[in-house]
């Protein structure tokens, strides 16, 4: 493995307060597309994966990840912005030793990177106010910033009192950006359009290909069909008949006839 990251993240417990738990992330530059992960399931990983680097487009965006939970005896889904963190720290090589990276959060699962919203945002707060130390950076969603909450307001002031900063943040995207400006992703071209006329599409072209075919079996109809009925008709007797124009006319007999 390449390099590595560790980023800690918050858990509450119903029998007593909490504790910081960790996660390690190593990145592996030269092997693509291998997920592994001990404590965590690697289905979810490869979801997370698949959200956390929606913006990339860049080399790093495929490299290969090997996850590590110090302690997976845990519920809930807020590690999910630690690990993304981790992630990213470690496939950009960003992560400085001297700092300790805190985050939590949930990543939505709409593929896009959007962190949402988390439970008990004042008590997560509380266990990495005890723990945080001067140039600690953390991490958590922005949804969670509630201005008429003062206890929450308490708990930031005495974060960057003790010389840590935090960022409230809306999509991983800003992960990378917050932490080394100079990394600049490129916008990916919108594809999610291609959904809503590739149906339409499909039913054009399947008309047309009817189309064509009821066409080409017409044609092979009408070649069946028997050539047209001669104009003048042969009446046996006395007259010949104009078919078209319907008039009976004079035969000449001969004299001998008579």
């Amino acid at each position: 493995m390449d390099n590595s990251s560790t980023v800690h993240f918050p858990c509450i417990h119903s029998k007593h307060g909490g504790e910081i738990n960790k996660l390690t992330c190593f990145v592996n530059h030269k092997i693509k597309g291998v997920v592994k992960s001990i404590g965590l399931q690697e289905s979810v990983i490869e979801k997370l994966i698949t959200a956390s680097r929606n913006h990339e487009n860049t080399k790093e965006a495929a490299f290969s990840i090997f996850v590590r939970v110090q302690n997976p005896n845990f519920q809930g889904r807020s590690y999910e912005l630690a690990f993304a963190l981790a992630d990213k720290l470690s496939r950009y090589q960003l992560y400085d030793e001297n700092i300790k990276y805190f985050a939590t959060g949930v990543i939505e699962s709409d593929g896009v990177g959007k962190v949402t919203k988390i439970d008990g945002i004042n008590e997560k707060l509380a266990l990495i106010g005890a723990d945080i130390s001067n140039g600690d950076v953390l991490f958590f969603p922005k949804q969670n910033i509630d201005q008429s909450d003062l206890e929450q307001a308490a708990l930031l002031t005495k974060i960057t009192e003790k010389g840590a900063q935090y960022f409230p943040i809306e999509n991983t995207r800003d992960i990378v950006t917050l932490i080394n400006p100079n990394i600049v992703f490129k916008k990916a071209k919108n594809t999610s359009y291609l959904k809503y006329w590739i149906l339409p599409v499909l039913v054009i072209l399947i008309g047309y290909f009817l189309f064509i075919k009821s066409s080409v079996e017409t044609g092979e109809m009408l070649k069946e069909v028997p050539e047209k009925i001669p104009e003048k008709s042969v009446v046996k007797g006395k007259e010949d008949v104009d078919s078209s124009q319907g008039i009976m006319e004079p035969v000449e007999m001969p004299m001998d006839h008579f």
